[in-house]
């Protein structure tokens, strides 16, 4: 009898487990047939939340960025004794942050146009311009002639087929503008979404900024509740902490590269001879933030400098000279000034923003450094963890054995 008990409960054992796996089997089954539409609800979803909480991305990453400067301005301030009370301190230090960024992109603006609205003043007068749209409007398709003949290869002269291709011309217009206003009013949506944003980005940061003692008290009771103390926790703020003075390290490092590239363009500019070098050194060393991109436009910005000073050999040796401070910097500075602040080597260094680009664009590459350099550290101490005084020499071959045996003169 209890042997009939046993062998019923295996078989509902068996048979449970063969339910399941056949529930496991068909829905595995139907997610591989519609992955194409579960993957692209996924990327909507993902897509929609990523843009509900931007504002608050983008104040969290300017709150970081601005951080060093205003705590900066506040331990000054405290240590000269200038104003009793922190808070107020701190509202001086955020003040001076973001009137110095504002005073940046201004002063980045008017210089541009400083430089390429002057240069085109000093070669442009009104004659000028009025004669060259004479010129233009006698010499190009809009000129009378010119129209004419296309009225005649098209069959539009005088007759009954005129009005069937007005018709046709004027109905064409009407579906090209109808669209165009569509694009322009998607556009015009866009462009305020991403206003909003902005300033609500803005407003965040300067919140977080100013109550940073507040919301860290909440970070830490909302990370206490999901973790404790456990290992899982600790080690997670220890890897926080990590990122942190590695991404505090990198930015020191690109800025020191920064002014380094402008420094060298400036000066590679003034022996060329073009205007305004010092301001598109300083834009260059800005721009070059930027990996990849950065570079070209301050070459660019000085090859339209170059162009506009009428001389157009200078393009050539302007050309020459950026793409020679650009090697120094590359090959050079980046790998050394950069490497040196994160602890990674130069060749980690080119791969991390290599992969970066390849992956996330733009963005991987801007965070591919600090993130590599973040994993450097973190790998090496588990290996320390876990294999520390472990030998790692491998041992003679037995061809290098053999070898020597060879060479034994006995």
């Amino acid at each position: 009898m209890e042997s009939n008990d046993n062998l019923d409960k295996k078989l509902m054992k068996f048979c449970k487990y063969l339910i399941i796996s056949a529930i496991v089997t068909y829905l595995a089954f139907k997610l591989l047939d519609n992955l194409p539409f579960f993957l692209g609800r996924l990327t909507s979803i993902f897509g929609t939340l990523i843009n509900l909480i931007k504002p608050l991305i983008m104040g969290l990453i300017t709150a970081y960025l601005l951080h060093f400067t205003v705590y900066g301005m506040e331990h000054f301030l405290e240590s000269h004794r200038i104003f009793k009370k922190q808070g107020t301190r701190r509202n001086v230090g955020i003040i001076v942050s973001y009137f110095g960024i504002f005073a940046l992109i201004i002063g980045f603006v008017w210089g541009i146009y400083l430089m390429i609205g002057g240069q085109i003043s000093r070669n442009t007068t009104i004659a000028n311009v009025v004669a060259y749209i004479i010129d233009y409007l006698n010499n190009s398709e809009l000129s009378p002639e010119a129209i004419q003949k296309s009225l005649e290869s098209l069959g539009l002269t005088a007759g009954g087929t005129l009005m069937d291709q007005i018709t046709s011309l004027l109905a064409s217009l009407q579906t090209y503008i109808g669209n165009a206003l569509q694009g322009m009013f998607s556009s015009l949506a866009g462009i305020a979404g991403n206003l909003i944003a902005l300033f609500a980005a803005f407003f965040l940061s300067i919140y977080l900024l100013k109550d940073k003692e507040y919301f860290m008290g909440l970070w830490n009771k909302l990370f206490y509740i999901i973790f404790r103390n456990g290992r899982t926790g600790q080690s997670i703020r220890h890897i926080m902490s990590i990122a942190n003075t590695t991404f505090s390290n990198y930015i020191v490092g690109q800025l020191l590269e920064a002014c380094v590239v402008a420094v060298m363009a400036t000066i590679a500019l003034f022996i060329i001879g073009i205007d305004s070098a010092v301001m598109i050194g300083i834009i260059a060393g800005i721009t070059n933030l930027i990996p990849y991109i950065g570079p070209w436009i301050g070459t660019a910005l000085a090859a339209v400098m170059a162009l506009l000073s009428g001389e157009p050999i200078k393009v050539i040796w302007v050309v020459i000279g950026m793409q020679i401070v650009q090697q120094i910097d590359n090959n050079l500075m980046a790998p050394r000034v950069v490497g040196s602040k994160v602890g990674l080597h130069a060749v980690f260094t080119m791969l991390a923003i290599l992969i970066g680009g390849s992956t996330s664009g733009l963005a991987g590459m801007l965070i591919a450094v600090p993130v590599a350099a973040t994993l450097k550290i973190v790998i090496a101490e588990w290996y320390d963890r876990h294999f520390a005084g472990v030998d790692v020499t491998p041992p003679d071959t037995p061809a290098k054995s053999s070898d020597k045996n060879s060479k034994d003169p006995s």
